[in-house]
């Protein structure tokens, strides 16, 4: 309170802060370090973009925390709820890990469509997995799915409901990646196809695939 009074608190050094929050979020529960900073006023001007959704969304942090999620996923739980514009903005400010960054803006503009993937064909799973760079990073995957679990099942308390959201991805990305891209692509170069139009075959070949199998 101190420090905030003093006008202190706007003078911390971004990585020093960055440091402490991410130690923070990593706690068994995080929503208790966010309650202490809005008590002496310390949110407003660490974290300016949170103040109006922190309640919310500290439920949705501390089920990441009881599912022991890394930190990637901790922090993507914690920015679901801003606009694109906020969560860069506090990135920059804070100097945001590249990482930590890239995962919540993969799961703020992603999580609509994960939520809504058991309804999804085999064409918008495909361009799904695309959005999520599933292809070339598949281990990501996961971590994306955690949150937007966590994302889904807090605010109503049921923590150990089923998820199909994650199964149905996952089958997805193994039938898609089943896939012989590289005899595709050297098919697809026989016949004087080339650029972005091996791109479309292997596509085709995935939602064939993915179609198949589901």
């Amino acid at each position: 309170r101190e420090m905030v009074r003093a006008g202190d608190i706007d003078h911390l050094v971004a990585e020093r802060v960055w440091q402490e929050l991410a130690r923070g979020l990593m706690e068994c529960q995080p929503s208790r370090m966010f309650a202490v900073l809005r008590a002496c006023d310390a949110l407003d001007h660490l974290l300016p973009e949170l103040v109006t959704s922190a309640e919310a969304v500290m439920p949705v942090l501390d089920l990441a925390a009881q599912r022991h999620a890394p930190l990637t996923v901790r922090f993507a739980c914690l920015v679901h709820s801003l606009q694109k514009p906020q969560t860069e903005a506090a990135c920059a400010r804070l100097r945001v890990p590249v990482e930590c960054k890239e995962l919540a803006e993969v799961v703020a503009r992603e999580q609509g469509s994960i939520q809504a993937c058991t309804a999804l064909g085999a064409e918008a799973l495909v361009l799904l997995l695309e959005r999520c760079d599933a292809f070339r990073k598949p281990a990501r995957l996961a971590d994306i799915l955690l949150a937007c679990e966590c994302i889904a099942k807090a605010p109503l308390g049921r923590y150990d409901s089923p998820y199909p959201q994650t199964n149905r991805l996952r089958l997805s990305l193994q039938l898609a990646q089943a896939v012989a891209t590289n005899v595709i692509a050297a098919n697809a170069q026989s016949t004087g196809t080339s650029g972005p139009k091996i791109g479309e075959h292997i596509r085709q070949a995935r939602i064939q695939a993915v179609a198949a199998g589901l």
